[in-house]
C-alpha cells in the first residue's frame, strides 16, 4: 500500500494523493488532493472519474466519491485528458466514518491504494 506522496500507476495512468483535509461547513467532507496523469503511451484522450475511487473504513466497508463541487480545486465524475495531460483536485467524500484507505479500481482490474495517516 502507498504512502501519501508516493506514485502509484496503473496500464494507463499515473496518480498521487498528495495530502488530505476535513472540511466540515455542515458536512463533514474529507477530501484528499489527487493528481492523475494520463500515460503519454495512450493513443487518445480519456476521461478520469472520481466513481473508480473508494473510501475504505477499518472494518473494510466503502463510501463512494460525494459530487459535492463547491470544494475547488474539484476531483470530479468526469474529466477529460489527452496523452501525458494530467488533472489534479480534491476527491471527496462526505462521510463521517473514519478512512483508512483510499483505493482507485478500475474496470480492467488495475488497482492503486493509498494508506490514510
Amino acid at each position: 500500500m502507498l504512502q501519501f506522496g508516493q506514485e502509484g500507476s496503473t496500464r494507463s495512468a499515473t496518480f498521487v494523493i498528495s495530502e488530505s483535509k476535513v472540511f466540515n461547513d455542515g458536512r463533514n467532507v474529507q477530501a484528499f488532493m489527487l493528481k492523475a496523469c494520463l500515460s503519454e503511451s495512450e493513443r487518445e484522450a480519456n476521461a478520469f472519474t472520481s466513481a473508480l475511487w473508494s473510501a475504505i473504513g477499518p472494518e473494510g466497508e466503502r463510501n463512494q466519491p460525494s459530487d459535492w463541487s463547491d470544494i475547488q480545486p474539484g476531483y470530479h465524475y468526469e474529466m477529460p485528458v489527452s496523452p501525458g495531460e494530467c488533472v489534479k483536485g480534491w476527491l471527496q467524500f462526505d462521510t463521517k466514518d473514519e478512512i483508512v484507505e483510499v483505493r482507485y479500481q478500475s474496470q480492467r482490474g488495475d488497482r492503486v491504494a493509498y494508506a490514510v495517516p
